[in-house]
């Protein structure tokens, strides 16, 4: 049964569509709708397969409202998203040739279910996003994906898109945290090299000990390299920031390990970065780490000194010091132990601008809280370091 009241549906075996709009819901019961490939049609409502039936469409099916599916066998050719509301995708079992995001800006479609194939999706307005919520989505190719139209994800519905020697771009983000797009190419060439990905925001995993930062997570069948870029948006600030101190870290199913770069170049504001060779066993997730990655309300600031909170800390072995002069000054930097001993003096000269120093692990040979005193010109500001031993 077809319900809805136009007479343009031919009522044996298979049902034929001509040209035509609907304005209310098409739902299709215990048998096929066929719209060959001379037909658009239009529904600007919802759109319902019962488990008992099919839908096969070889012409344009455009759609305002829900398409949900329960049917045996669905293939839409040209699956067109539009309209002012959010919609949701919902297809048990089948795939989709061409799907257009034609929504109005800022109006989402959200994907329901397990799994989703399509040939090839178009973001066809700025400000399209598809959000996968727990839905996994193959995609063999993409069109006009952009930091205004992306994949937001939470790491449980991953993008997963074939590889080969040549980078495919995964164009990932978030609703909060924005567009953070990942390369990835195969080191091998055998013709089923596959990944997914997702980037997760914090409190969409379980496992406490990945912290609360946004991490990535990267699922691959072979070895890979992956490479990221990025912008201001994505929280990097040229003001403050060394293109040298950011790093990659991989959860290694126990603790946060560094990863390694084969390349790290360019400006903050258009870095550039790319792994070494990454076996699928090493890690599962990802994160990139700063020392922006704090809370910025922490910043002791004086008239001429920033002091940016030391990074990691508390910590385990060594850590850093981050800190930015507005102008030309003599700067000294104190280290004491736990019961007020000096432990080392260092820059002790004349400074402007950011500054990083490491503090290896020897500086520390006890737990227990360390005071860093800086010393510019008039101005003296003191911080504590946490150190603690497993």
């Amino acid at each position: 049964m077809i319900n809805y009241p136009l007479k343009t549906v031919i009522p044996f075996g298979f049902f034929v569509l001509f040209t035509t709009s609907l304005w209310c819901q098409l739902a299709v019961n215990g048998t096929s709708l066929f719209i060959d490939s001379s037909t658009h049609l239009k529904v600007d409502a919802p759109i319902f397969i019962d488990k008992n039936a099919s839908l096969i469409s070889k012409g344009i099916l455009a759609v305002s409202g829900n398409v949900e599916s329960n049917g045996i066998k669905d293939q839409i050719d040209n699956l067109q998203i539009l309209g002012d509301l959010p919609t949701k995708i919902n297809l048990l079992n089948g795939n989709i040739n061409h799907l257009f995001l034609l929504k109005s800006p800022s109006v989402n479609t959200y994907l329901h279910g397990g799994s989703l194939v399509v040939s090839n999706l178009y973001f066809v307005n700025n400000y399209s996003f598809l959000t996968l919520n727990d839905t996994d989505i193959d995609i063999a190719n993409l069109s006009k994906f952009s930091e205004f139209n992306y994949f937001v994800t939470n790491g449980k519905g991953l993008v997963g898109r074939n590889l080969s020697l040549h980078p495919a771009i995964f164009p990932v983000g978030s609703v909060f945290s924005g567009y953070h797009p990942i390369s990835i190419a195969s080191v091998t060439n055998n013709g089923n090299e596959y990944a997914k990905v997702g980037f997760i925001e914090s409190g969409n995993y379980s496992d406490e000990n990945r912290r609360n930062d946004p991490v990535w997570q990267i699922e691959n069948n072979g070895p890979i390299q992956f490479s990221m870029r990025w912008g201001s948006e994505n929280n990097l600030h040229s003001n403050v920031l060394d293109l040298n101190q950011l790093r990659l870290n991989g959860w290694n199913g126990t603790d946060w390990i560094s990863v390694g770069f084969d390349t790290l170049e360019g400006n903050i504001n258009a870095g550039y970065l790319k792994t070494r060779v990454l076996l699928p066993n090493e890690f599962k997730f990802y994160k990139l780490e700063s020392i922006l990655r704090v809370d910025l309300s922490n910043v002791l600031k004086l008239n001429n000194l920033e002091l940016l909170p030391s990074f990691p800390n508390p910590f385990s072995g060594g850590t850093s010091v981050n800190f930015k002069l507005h102008r030309e000054s003599l700067v000294t930097v104190q280290l004491f132990s736990p019961n007020g001993q000096l432990i080392k003096e260092f820059k002790n000269k004349y400074l402007e601008g950011y500054h990083f120093e490491n503090l290896p692990e020897d500086l520390f040979p006890v737990s227990g809280f360390y005071s860093l005193r800086f010393i510019v010109g008039e101005e003296v500001v003191q911080t504590k370091l946490l150190k603690f031993n497993y």
